[in-house]
C-alpha cells in the first residue's frame, strides 16, 4: 500500500500535523526531481527527437527518465498530494455554493488556463534549455494538479455550473466504468502494434500529438521503435487515425476485462463487506 495513503488519515486526526508533512512531502517531491534531473541532465520526455542525430544516446536518455523520475512515486507524487489538499478543503467546508467574487473567478480560471496549457504547449519550439528542463520536469506535473483541482473545486462549489452540468452528465458513465481498465491495458495493445511494424514508424506532428494524448507506455514503445528501424522519418503526412484506432481498440479490450473480470469481482466484494458488516 502506498505510505502516502495514510496522510488522509492523518490529517483526519491531526490536521496541522497532516498538512505540514504534506506540504514538506510537497516541496520535498518537487527538490528531488529537480535534483535528479540536473544532476544527470535529463530532458522532458520527446523534447528534442525531431532534432536528434544519435539516436542511441537519445535512448539512452529517455531510459534514464523512465527509470529515475517518470517510474517513481516520490517523483509524480505531487498531484496525489494537491488532490487531498483538496479534499480536506471541500471536506472542512460543508456548504455546496460558495459566493465567489467574479474578479477572483477570472484570476482562478486564468492561472489554471495558463498552467495547464503551459504543461502541454510551453516546451513546443523551445531551443535546448537546460534550465527550463530541469524545472519543468519538477514542477509540470503539480502545475497540471492545480489546474484540475480548480477546475474540481468551481464544479464542487457552484462556481462553474455549465461545465459542472457537462462534466456530472450521465452519457460519461459507461465510459467512466471502463477508463481504468483501458488504462492498464492500452500499453499492451500499442506494444503489441509497434513490434509488429516491419517497416520503419513515420512520425508525424500529428500523430506524435496522438500518441502522446496516451503517455504510460510511450516511453518503452518509442525505444522499441527506435530499436527496430536506423532512424525516425520525419515526415508531414497525417496519421491522427492512429490515436482514435488505440482509443477505440482499448475500450473494446477494457469493455470484454471489465465484464470479465472486474465487475464480477467488485459485486463479490460488495457481497463480502455486507456479510461481514
Amino acid at each position: 500500500m502506498n505510505p502516502i495513503e495514510h496522510l488522509w488519515d492523518i490529517i483526519e486526526r491531526w490536521p496541522s500535523v497532516g498538512l505540514s508533512i504534506s506540504g514538506i512531502l510537497l516541496v520535498s517531491s518537487w527538490i528531488v526531481t529537480w535534483c535528479i534531473s540536473y544532476y544527470y541532465k535529463l530532458s522532458p520526455l520527446f523534447v528534442g527527437i525531431s532534432s536528434a542525430t544519435d539516436y542511441e544516446t537519445y535512448k539512452d536518455q529517455l531510459l534514464l527518465h523512465w527509470n529515475l523520475i517518470y517510474s517513481k512515486p516520490y517523483c509524480r507524487c505531487g498531484p496525489y498530494i494537491i488532490g487531498m489538499f483538496l479534499a480536506y478543503i471541500m471536506y472542512r467546508n460543508k456548504a455546496t455554493h460558495w459566493d465567489m467574487k467574479l474578479w477572483l473567478k477570472y484570476i482562478g480560471w486564468s492561472c489554471a488556463t495558463f498552467l495547464s496549457m503551459s504543461v502541454i504547449y510551453g516546451l513546443y519550439h523551445i531551443k535546448h534549455n537546460e534550465m527550463l528542463f530541469h524545472f519543468y520536469n519538477a514542477l509540470s506535473r503539480s502545475a497540471f494538479g492545480i489546474s484540475l483541482a480548480w477546475l474540481i473545486f468551481c464544479c464542487l462549489s457552484g462556481n462553474a455550473e455549465l461545465v459542472n452540468k457537462i462534466l456530472a452528465s450521465k452519457m460519461w458513465i459507461p465510459a467512466s466504468r471502463l477508463t481504468y481498465c483501458a488504462y492498464l491495458f492500452h500499453p499492451l495493445i500499442m506494444t503489441w502494434y509497434f513490434n509488429s511494424q516491419m517497416t520503419p514508424f513515420y512520425f508525424t506532428h500529428t500523430n506524435m500529438v496522438s500518441i502522446l494524448i496516451i503517455p504510460p507506455g510511450i516511453p518503452i514503445l518509442t525505444i522499441i521503435s527506435i530499436d527496430r528501424c536506423p532512424g525516425i522519418h520525419i515526415s508531414t503526412g497525417a496519421q491522427i487515425m492512429l490515436y482514435f484506432g488505440f482509443l477505440v481498440v482499448s475500450y473494446i479490450v477494457a469493455f470484454f476485462i471489465s465484464i470479465t473480470f472486474e465487475t464480477p469481482i467488485i459485486n463479490i466484494e460488495k457481497i463480502l463487506i455486507k456479510k461481514i458488516s
